[in-house]
């Protein structure tokens, strides 16, 4: 059995903006979908106001569990077992992150979300967190 504990991992989840409507792209999710739930008005709110055309979603968060693999044969007295897996991913972080054209440069802004909005597009994109990778310390 293999077991961790707080593991971090980031979600991204792209923003685009087509004739004054907010998009996501890039998910597993069509984007009807998204239409359906809708995103959250808070966060719509946020990126009509401070982005102009394209921002992401970075979603931080800490995951916790263990992993059995199947076996085939345990033994005489065993037959073997099937795969067990258990993850819990809890939210440590959200905000919007995207560049402004300052007449020169590109400049990078990060902007702070509330915490109410942090755990709304957390739930809506709950989905794609769990299909985000960990980010697995090196081991050397």
């Amino acid at each position: 059995m293999t077991t961790w504990n707080n593991v971090p991992g980031t979600c991204t989840i792209n923003f685009y903006r087509d004739s004054g409507v907010w998009y996501v792209e890039n998910t597993i999710r069509p984007t009807d979908y998204y239409a359906r739930e809708g995103v959250p008005r808070a966060l719509c709110a946020t990126l009509s106001n401070q982005v102009d055309d394209n921002a992401t979603l970075i979603i931080n968060f800490k995951s916790s569990g263990s992993h059995t693999p199947m076996s085939m044969y345990g033994g005489p007295d065993r037959l073997g077992w099937p795969e067990e897996h258990d993850d819990e991913r809890l939210l440590e972080d959200a905000y919007l992150n995207f560049e402004e054209y300052d007449g020169k440069n590109y400049i990078d802004k990060k902007v702070s979300l509330t915490r109410e909005v942090q755990e709304e597009v957390f739930e809506l994109f709950i989905e794609e967190v769990y299909d985000t990778e960990l980010d697995w310390p090196d081991e050397d």
